[in-house]
């Protein structure tokens, strides 16, 4: 018996009475059902299995390190946007090949610090970003896989506050200042632009937005032969209400489809 459920009128989780639980740990308390997880994972890598993805989990949703310990044995990477989401991170036992680190405010020392445990990329948002990425870079004599996060002005049906793709958003470069800088990446010795980042948002309704950003991102990477790899964000939907989400493979369809032509 997984998840929540009631067993003889009383709830427990992954079969495991709440009462017993909280009569151990006390309250308030969380609890999270691994069973769910474990489920919710293996969901997410099944419908986009045609093209054998990697699949991160953004550390900022829950940094409880026994839900990423457990996320680290089921073979999924983290997104970070601090050095603290770094540490927690490496304290779960992550593989640091395995971390992305994105976000638009990465301070000098947290960048030196994800270079000196070697993440696998950092997504970078601006021009200015790669030119302190790349002194740092020289300076520790190593080099960094670097991914350009795209602004592809695409606004999502979501709410204002978790739209990221727009052109007003501080998010992401626009697609001519992304193209700029890509052309004159031999400004930057220490990085190798190996990828291509989009993030529109969370909670979307349907796959649609998604698909369009989409559209420009390989637009943008068939313009740069360097380019190997994209990463594509956000929040697939939660349903906070009665009404069920959209299943994964809703969203995974067509981006499926769409992504095959760089397989």
């Amino acid at each position: 018996m997984s998840g929540f459920t009631y067993i003889d009128g009383t709830l427990a989780c992954d079969g495991v009475a709440v009462d017993a639980i909280t009569r151990r740990y006390g309250t308030p308390l969380y609890i999270y059902s691994a069973a769910t997880i474990r489920e919710r994972v293996a969901r997410v890598k099944a419908v986009f299995a045609a093209l054998q993805p990697e699949i991160y989990y953004a550390v900022k949703a829950n940094g409880n390190l026994a839900i990423l310990k457990l996320l680290n044995d089921l073979g999924v990477g983290f997104d970070i946007v601090s050095g603290g989401e770094l540490a927690r991170a490496l304290a779960a036992g992550a593989d640091p090949k395995a971390i992305a680190f994105a976000g638009v405010g990465k301070t000098n020392a947290e960048m030196a610090a994800a270079l000196e445990a070697g993440v696998g990329w950092f997504n970078v948002e601006s021009s200015d970003e790669a030119a302190r990425l790349n002194a740092l870079a020289a300076s520790h004599g190593v080099r960094a896989r670097v991914a350009l996060r795209l602004n592809p002005d695409v606004e999502p049906d979501t709410h204002k506050h978790i739209r990221t793709g727009g052109a007003a958003s501080k998010f992401g470069l626009p697609l001519d200042q992304a193209h700029a800088l890509a052309r004159r990446w031999g400004d930057f010795p220490a990085l190798d632009l190996q990828g291509a980042h989009i993030h529109i948002g969370s909670q979307m309704a349907t796959a649609g937005p998604w698909r369009a950003a989409l559209d420009a991102m390989i637009d943008f990477v068939e313009a740069h032969p360097s380019i190997t790899h994209v990463d594509l964000g956000g929040g697939l939907p939660v349903s906070y209400t009665d009404a069920a989400a959209p299943d994964p493979a809703t969203f995974a369809e067509p981006l499926v489809d769409r992504l095959q032509s760089l397989v």
